[in-house]
């Protein structure tokens, strides 16, 4: 008799790993749906994700594509070559978003030719179509209208463009928006704007609740979809403008616009018993006289409505929300423009005890829809300076859900404001949300010394607990404190260093401290329970705060800060000790330093040992630096001469912005910028394939011409005989180069062939790159420091 012996378990029948790559293509077409679906992290790890394999690269490429980002103003023939050549993927397309380092101010060429030659008349915000013709077919498609006009004929699946993410852009840009609305309008889409400055697409008249009065307003986002619009109520400056006509927007009668609701409207101090004249509405905004007045009431507000206020007093905002019965305040901004440092002292005594009335109105009903909160004078006066910020905690119990805090602050130091704020960084429930960006500015010419030790607050009030070693989450992540002041201080007077609490340093994300010191709390003042910006005066005898240098942020993106200021010794300071003294930020992507008061990079491998110490870097900005031209033209060869980026030493830099004092040549001195694609690509440089012919009418020319109410200016028409039609010149008259920077008019040039460029440029032999001189005067780059080049640094 014979047995079977029991099956063996060897090699062959050992369980397979399960891998993405041996799963049916069904399953896993579930499971990447289900990952894209619910995916909350950023597109990176979605596009490594597509590196395991051909199965997941076909369903999670495509996906990609649905919203874009267009992160450079270079990136837009890349991004048509591709949509062009894959058909397939610009159908996905659903959304076009620009990012926020597409465009900054060292790329505008074409401001000043937006806004003047294309005017018949001195004043209008309509651009006439009659006279578009004369900026040439070039500068036409340029225009950032005309880019986002051709991707959305390229993609037929498009239905929104996103420029919230980009910062701010002047307003001239919006001519050719009405292009874009007659592609966007038949798919219901929406347009938003970018998320400062003033960006307007056309005007809209508003009304008050009773009807009686009416307005311009400025619209800013529309959505066809819903059928709503955002309006700005703000005085503006036409001539700067190229709105559309509103009824080429929205087609139809007044029928048609009153299904229109008002989605977000902004509210100034205005004189709301009086209309604007009806020559203003027609002849100036292009909007009839006779046309459909937007309601800003409640019964004409959708329910998601929403409304920003910008007031000189809190009693005008309190009133305006209960008078008119306004939607929902999210923006509130406080700020006397009068009341300045020569003003009588009773006159701000006056407005503070107003100001402090009103407050306490608001202690048993809080302001509870307030995210966003701006407050300037009459608070923080030579007078009353002491006593507004004790009131801080009163304010922050006035408005609970306050998550963004701006301060402009005229006479105290930054360091006691900082030590007032706690009420605001570490409320918890039920008594609020914590501050998660908080900007400072002292505004007095004078620097101020911190005077106090500790600021009373409420002993009842709950505070939030802070990490040590790590950051805190949900608390502070954007942090601007900036002292104008700084250019009054004397070389052999430091400013006293501002502690800052560790477990909210680990956890910034950007950070401007132009005009200030900031240090680390030592370990006693850095307890779970301790203050958030601990005052210096706290300090014992032999007690020292901690540099930045012995600290590692790895949160950090974008840092603005004085160099010199970081440094223990600065007198005897070199550029090794200057890159010891800056802390380490792995994860940084752009960086401004400015070095002007004791220390001067005076060679190109100082500038680039500074550089290099932060490998992920996109952006940097240097002043100031004395370099001839061999040293310019040997850094940018040292950073870009590798043709593969991943081999350079700082393989994602693509701008480098130095302010040069090199006063030995005049012809070097200025702002200079530099990169492989991007520091030195202008809008001028990237036109869309094919034709472009802007869509924009002015009807009301020949009615202000029969009547003589608008002054016909002498807007010059390019000469006949020899036009200037390249586009690639900013235009104020024909055959002019004006610099970016300041709109300052080196010399009239008219060109023969349409090639009248005036500006500084340096060109690498190595590695072909450029440097231009954006602007040749480097006095007034002090602001350009304090405002940041980047939107990210400003509030």
């Amino acid at each position: 008799m014979t047995t079977q012996d029991p099956p063996q378990h060897g090699e062959d029948t050992m369980a397979v790993p399960l891998t993405l790559t041996t799963l049916p293509a069904d399953v896993l077409n579930v499971l990447l749906d289900r990952i894209i679906r619910r995916h909350r992290h950023p597109a990176a790890d979605l596009a490594s994700l597509a590196l395991t394999c051909h199965t997941v690269a076909q369903v999670v490429i495509p996906a990609l594509y649905e919203t874009i980002v267009v992160p450079t103003l270079p990136s837009l023939p890349l991004l048509d070559r591709t949509l062009t050549a894959r058909a397939d993927l610009a159908a996905r397309v659903k959304i076009l978003a620009l990012g926020n380092a597409f465009l900054d101010g060292t790329q505008f060429d074409l401001s000043v030719g937006l806004s003047d030659i294309i005017k018949t008349v001195d004043g209008l915000a309509v651009a006439n179509e009659d006279r578009i013709k004369f900026l040439g077919p070039d500068t036409q498609r340029s225009l950032i209208m005309a880019w986002m006009t051709h991707f959305a004929k390229r993609c037929p699946n498009l239905t929104g463009v996103d420029f919230s993410r980009t910062g701010s852009l002047p307003s001239g840009h919006a001519l050719g928006f009405t292009n874009l609305a007659q592609v966007l309008r038949p798919r219901s889409g929406w347009f938003k704007p970018p998320s400062r400055g003033d960006f307007y697409v056309a005007a809209a008249p508003i009304r008050n609740s009773t009807c009686s009065t009416r307005k311009v307003g400025m619209v800013t986002a529309i959505h066809w979809g819903t059928r709503t619009i955002n309006l700005l109520r703000s005085p503006i400056r036409p001539h700067f403008l190229n709105l559309s006509q509103l009824h080429d927007l929205i087609p139809g009668d007044d029928s048609e616009l009153s299904k229109w609701t008002v989605r977000h409207h902004v509210l100034v101090e205005d004189e709301w018993n009086k209309s604007d004249t009806p020559g203003v509405l027609s002849q100036v905004y292009g909007v009839r006289n006779d046309s459909f007045g937007f309601g800003i009431s409640q019964k004409r507000l959708p329910a998601a409505a929403s409304c920003s206020i910008s007031m000189e007093t809190l009693a005008n905002a309190i009133s305006l929300r209960d008078i008119h019965g306004v939607a929902p305040c999210t923006s509130l901004s406080i700020a006397n423009p009068y009341l300045t440092a020569d003003s009588p002292p009773t006159m701000g005594k006056q407005h503070f005890r107003d100001f402090v009335h009103n407050l306490g109105l608001l202690k048993s009903s809080p302001w509870t829809t307030v995210t966003s909160l701006s407050l300037g004078a009459p608070l923080f006066m030579r007078d009353n300076w002491l006593d507004s910020l004790h009131q801080l905690a009163m304010i922050a119990t006035a408005f609970p859900n306050v998550t963004s805090l701006s301060l402009q602050a005229y006479y105290p130091a930054i360091g006691d404001v900082l030590l007032a704020c706690d009420p605001f960084l570490r409320r918890a429930h039920p008594f609020g949300r914590p501050l998660q960006q908080l900007g400072i500015t002292r505004n007095s010419p004078k620097h101020k010394l911190a005077e106090l030790q500790s600021v009373p607050t409420d002993p009842s009030m709950l505070r939030t607990l802070l990490k040590v070693s790590r950051a805190s989450p949900h608390h502070l992540y954007k942090l601007i404190i900036l002292d104008m002041g700084l250019a009054d201080y004397h070389r052999s007077w430091r400013p006293r260093p501002i502690l800052i609490h560790p477990g909210l340093l680990h956890g910034l994300k950007h950070a401007n401290f132009m005009g200030t010191h900031v240090a680390v709390a030592p370990p006693r003042l850095a307890m779970p329970a301790s203050a958030s910006f601990p005052s210096i005066l706290a300090l014992g005898v032999d007690e020292q705060p901690l540099s930045l240098a012995h600290i590692t942020l790895p949160n950090m993106q974008l840092l603005s800060l004085n160099g010199d200021l970081t440094l223990p010794n600065p007198k005897a300071a070199t550029a090794t000790s200057l890159v010891r003294a800056l802390p380490k930020c792995p994860n940084l992507e752009s960086l401004m330093i400015d070095l002007n008061q004791y220390i001067c990079i005076t060679s190109w491998q100082a500038a680039a040992s500074i550089i290099c110490k932060y490998p992920r870097l996109r952006n940097v900005c240097l002043a100031c630096v004395r370099l001839d031209r061999n040293d310019l033209l040997a850094l940018i060869d040292y950073l870009f001469v590798h043709p593969v980026r991943a081999l350079r030493p700082v393989p994602m830099l693509g701008r480098v912005v130095l302010v040069n004092d090199y006063r030995k040549a005049k012809e070097l001195e200025g702002i200079w910028v530099a990169g492989p694609d991007v520091g030195t690509v202008w809008m001028s440089d990237v036109k869309i394939p094919g034709e472009f012919h802007v869509v924009s009418s002015c009807p009301y020319t020949e009615t202000a011409k029969a009547r003589g109410t608008l002054h016909l200016c002498g807007v010059p028409i390019p000469w006949a005989e020899k036009p200037c039609l390249c586009g690639r010149v900013k235009m104020g008259e024909p055959g002019t180069w004006i610099y970016p920077g300041t709109g300052r008019v080196l010399e009239p040039v008219v060109c023969d062939m349409c090639c009248g460029r005036m500006d500084e440029r340096l060109r690498s032999n190595k590695s072909g790159v450029e440097l231009r001189c954006i602007n040749p005067d480097i006095e007034h780059y002090p602001m350009l420091i304090y405002e940041g080049l980047w939107p990210a640094m400003r509030m």
